[in-house]
């Protein structure tokens, strides 16, 4: 909570070396830990996850899981399930239900959809669906978090969808947007979690996370404002953005446009 819908798809995308993995991790971390994160988000429900990876390597993961680990003050690296994949998963369905049966996971991972599909996915929704509808088939009733990237021409845009076929978007039950902060310092990575959409309820309003790299011994998160980034805050809705101005005190609608580079009647709007 709130990120993940029990037992549904979740999508998080964001540009290469936003730390979509170490946020997955996170909440893996949380998930067999029983330790919340930050900025409210906890595990309503603990045991066993499960991480397909196609994109780096046990010894790297379980490096970056143990130092997450010690920054949230567990005693012991938690025990991942963890499979190095490089065929399409829906090639793999056997070795899939089989790790499912053994280890009853209660959180399963895919790190990332492209190579997972290892198809055109830009310009077919066929390898997509594919995978969506194995993955569904395989661990029916487990919670399933998808990791995506997004197009180059998506980075530059205020807010992005995930790479490839709209069913990427489509077939998710909730997807988030992973954005990055590039002010922070070297030992430092903030992230904007952006709720792009939610299938059962409201949208969550933003969730800025800071990690910290102390020493090389631990990785730390901590809540962090998104107002207080430059390049993150101009991610943020208009509504949050006058929620953030008026922190301080009453501001004028005149003020308050100016302000956030806005028109009157749009900032108008907002307050209503």
């Amino acid at each position: 909570d709130p990120f993940l819908p029990l037992g549904e798809t979740t999508v998080i995308y964001g540009d290469g070396d936003s730390g979509k993995s170490l946020f997955a991790l996170a909440i893996c971390c949380a998930v067999l830990t029983k330790r919340s994160l930050p900025a409210g988000i906890r595990p309503l429900v603990t045991g066993p996850c499960l991480y397909y990876d196609y994109e780096t390597s046990a010894q790297d993961q379980a490096l970056r899981l143990t130092m997450l680990a010690r920054g949230c003050g567990a005693i012991d690296a938690p025990a991942l399930a963890y499979r190095r994949m490089s065929r399409p998963l829906a090639d793999e369905t056997a070795v899939i239900r089989r790790d499912v049966a053994e280890q009853k996971p209660v959180l399963l991972v895919v790190d990332s959809i492209a190579p997972a599909c290892q198809g055109a996915i830009e310009q077919t929704a066929e390898p997509v669906l594919r995978f969506m509808n194995s993955l569904r088939d395989v661990a029916p009733g487990v919670t399933k978090l998808v990791i995506s990237h997004v197009s180059k021409s998506d980075t530059e845009k205020k807010r992005a969808r995930p790479y490839g076929s709209v069913f990427v978007r489509n077939m998710a039950r909730a997807c988030w947007e992973v954005r990055r902060s590039h002010e922070e310092e070297t030992d430092t990575l903030t992230m904007g979690l952006f709720h792009d959409k939610a299938n059962t309820g409201r949208r969550h309003r933003p969730i800025g996370l800071t990690f910290s790299w102390e020493g090389g011994e631990r990785i730390t998160c901590t809540a962090s404002d998104l107002s207080e980034s430059v390049d993150l805050a101009e991610s943020l809705s208009l509504s949050s953005r006058v929620r953030n101005a008026l922190r301080g005190g009453a501001k004028t609608l005149s003020d308050l446009a100016e302000e956030l580079d806005a028109k009157r009647n749009t900032v108008n709007q907002a307050l209503r």
